[in-house]
């Protein structure tokens, strides 16, 4: 596991960059119609987009995070505002 966090840390700018604007819809149609207005999400995948698609904006309280400390910080900065 560690090797592939390195990775990840070492190369998280261009990886971010590749997979922030990823859609992610597809999925998130399957279960967004089942979280209450103000539903808290819990999205493991910080660094790939997925916390600006439950923002504040749309009711929902957000938690991410990410194995890769340095996809976290990239991700920390993208984030909607609260």
């Amino acid at each position: 596991m560690m090797k592939s966090i390195d990775y990840y840390n070492r190369n998280a700018e261009t990886f971010f960059a590749a997979t922030v604007t990823v859609s992610m819809d597809s999925i998130y149609q399957r279960f967004l119609h089942r979280l209450p207005e103000t539903g808290r999400v819990l999205t493991q995948v910080a660094a790939q987009g997925a916390t600006p698609k439950f923002s504040p904006d749309r009711g929902f309280i957000v938690e991410a995070f990410d194995a890769s400390p340095e996809l976290a910080k990239l991700a920390s900065i993208h984030r909607p505002a609260s």
